[in-house]
Formats: C-alpha cells, structure tokens, sequence
C-alpha cells in the first residue's frame, strides 16, 4: 500500500469515530505523521514498518487535533483559523483586545498568568502546564479556577 492510501486508510476510521473534525486538516496531520515515522524506524528495535508507521501516523493526527481543539471550544476563545465544522466565523482579536489581554495578565501572579496565557491563548491543556510548573493536574485546575476568579474580579469591579 502506498503512503497516502495508508494515511487515507487511518484517517477515514478516525473520522468515524471523530466526525466533528476536518478530513483535510487530519490527512496533513497523518502525512507529516508518515514522514516522521519514515525517518525514524530502526528495524533494530523489532517492530515491522507497518506497525511502526501505523502508530505514529494515528499518534500525529490525534496530536495535531488536540492541539487544534481549543479552536472548537466556544465563545471566548480566540480563533485564528476558519472553523468549518461548526460553521464559526473566524475571530480575529484587534490590537486592542489583545493589548487588554496583556494589561489583564500582567496584574495576575506569575503562575496564574503563565497557566491561563498556555490554556487560552496557546492551546495547551491544564495537564500540560501541570508538568511544566511542576505541580499536580489537581492543582494546575485550582490554579486556573483562582486565575479566573481574579480576572472575573479586576474585570467587574
């Protein structure tokens, strides 16, 4: 089987099962997938090829749509991108929005900032930003809920 028709083949299956995502953006992820997993197979370590290429193609895609998934989260959240399969215009923020978003993360410690600037404004998930911190997913979510709450705060009053 050639690349794209294994690519295609990964794809299709994963689109069944995920139907709110784009086919074309997946089959990219998939591809760049492919020409990873390419250049990285030693068949020193005993797995076929197939195998080999099969897991980190499917790897790729669900990376690249869960980096992708902040897009898809709603109101409030800043899309850079055209959001097909919701029918979501695209949003693009003004400089002046951004520089309120600046002004606001400047007056929250320095944990709280780096914590909402990763999630909201870079597609991180909280987990994430647990292992870069170095504390708990638990207390990576207690210090979003409190970065929030302050920003609810400085906002209404």
């Amino acid at each position: 089987m050639n690349g794209p028709a294994f690519v295609r083949r990964i794809v299709d299956g994963l689109c069944f099962e995920r139907r709110a995502y784009d086919r074309d953006d997946m089959l990219a992820y998939g591809t760049l997938g492919l020409i990873e997993a390419t250049h990285s197979y030693r068949p020193d370590r005993g797995a076929k090829l197939t195998t080999w290429c099969y897991r980190r193609v499917r790897g790729a895609v669900l990376d690249g749509r869960r980096r992708a998934r902040w897009f898809h989260r709603g109101p409030g959240y800043i899309a850079t991108t055209r959001i097909t399969a919701h029918n979501h215009p695209t949003v693009e923020p003004t400089a002046e929005a951004k520089a309120d978003v600046a002004r606001l993360l400047s007056h929250l410690p320095e944990r709280e900032a780096v914590m909402l600037a990763l999630v909201y404004l870079c597609g991180w998930r909280p987990a994430e930003v647990a292992r870069l911190l170095g504390i708990s997913r638990a207390g990576a979510r207690r210090l979003q809920q409190r970065a929030l709450e302050r920003c609810r705060g400085m906002v209404q009053g």
